[in-house]
């Protein structure tokens, strides 16, 4: 599906075994929305099975650019591939250069890969700068790539939250196996910075940060509330990695503060044993994460807040606000 400068709803589809190949360039395997001025929306879809084959291969499963609003919501992205030689990104979801805002919410993003030199397994979000992005209550597992980002690669995106997601067993050969924030050239000089918010981080893998690597100069992400349990770095970071010179804030978080490398601060994180009650990641009445959130910190001036709901949808906090995806 190629949406060229007509923006569209597209819903209760099964977009599946397409392919895009060419010998320099290809886009959107699957869908693929062209400097589309309104409302694009891909809701309640199968997309999977999907495959860009070029030297450069961007979004096999869904690809927007130059898009005014993008929402991306209820779709099973699965096992959907980029092959590239040179470059490529966003085996799931590529968005690059939105005008106003974009919603990735409660999809399953699993199992999509790349191979050659590629970037975000699961999602690359390019060049949002002060755009809005708000990546929530999504599935994010088994996405792989070959570079940095197996679950999410993004690039010069500042205002943006990702809060309510489960990061399972995705892996980077290189940078950063859930997420990689990477900054090239000055920042927007705003105040926005990344929220990392009440996600749950398990078995992800890189060869260093395998949970979230970040490089950012200024802008630099905010980290809270979040569980880290059982990430491995084969080389060093087995949850966080700041490549850069500013220090992160990382509060309240279930983590093992000798994995986190780099510069900086913090408040009330502690490190025990994780408890889960199914293989959704529900947490057990046991879990030590009950009831040792925060509501909000303060960092760069800034007030930054947790999620009024978790990955189910349910209300948070209920008896006292929990750490992870998960509201019990």
């Amino acid at each position: 599906i190629n949406c060229y400068h007509i923006p569209a709803t597209i819903t209760n589809n099964i977009i599946t075994y397409n392919q895009a190949n060419a010998e320099s360039e290809t886009h959107g395997g699957g869908i693929y929305f062209n400097s589309c001025d309104g409302n694009s929306i891909v809701k309640n879809n199968t997309i999977e099975h999907n495959s860009c084959s070029s030297d450069y291969a961007y979004g096999a499963g869904v690809r927007a650019w130059n898009c005014t609003y993008v929402l991306i919501e209820e779709n099973q992205i699965n096992n959907n591939s980029v092959n590239t030689e040179i470059g490529g990104g966003g085996a799931g979801i590529m968005i690059n250069q939105p005008i106003d805002s974009v919603h990735i919410l409660q999809n399953t993003i699993i199992s999509n890969d790349m191979t050659g030199t590629s970037y975000g397994g699961g999602l690359f979000l390019d060049r949002f700068f002060d755009v809005h992005l708000l990546v929530s209550r999504n599935l994010i597992r088994d996405n792989s790539c070959n570079n940095n980002g197996g679950g999410i690669f993004t690039f010069n995106s500042y205002n943006s939250v990702i809060c309510n997601n489960l990061f399972i067993d995705n892996e980077a050969n290189s940078y950063g196996g859930a997420i990689f924030f990477r900054q090239y050239g000055k920042g927007s000089g705003s105040d926005n910075h990344p929220l990392v918010v009440n996600n749950t981080f398990i078995e992800n893998k890189a060869w260093r940060a395998a949970a979230v690597y970040t490089d950012h100069a200024t802008e630099t992400p905010v980290v809270m509330n979040n569980i880290f349990w059982q990430n491995e770095a084969s080389d060093e970071a087995n949850d966080i990695y700041n490549g850069g010179v500013e220090e992160i804030l990382i509060a309240n978080c279930n983590i093992d503060e000798e994995e986190i490398s780099g510069t900086w601060t913090g408040q009330d994180n502690f490190n025990n044993i994780q408890v889960f009650l199914d293989s959704t990641y529900h947490l057990h009445w046991a879990s030590p994460s009950i009831g040792q959130g925060i509501e909000s910190v303060v960092a760069h001036g800034t007030v930054y807040y947790c999620p009024d709901d978790d990955y189910d949808g349910e209300p948070r906090p209920q008896s006292g606000l929990d750490v992870g995806a998960d509201e019990t």
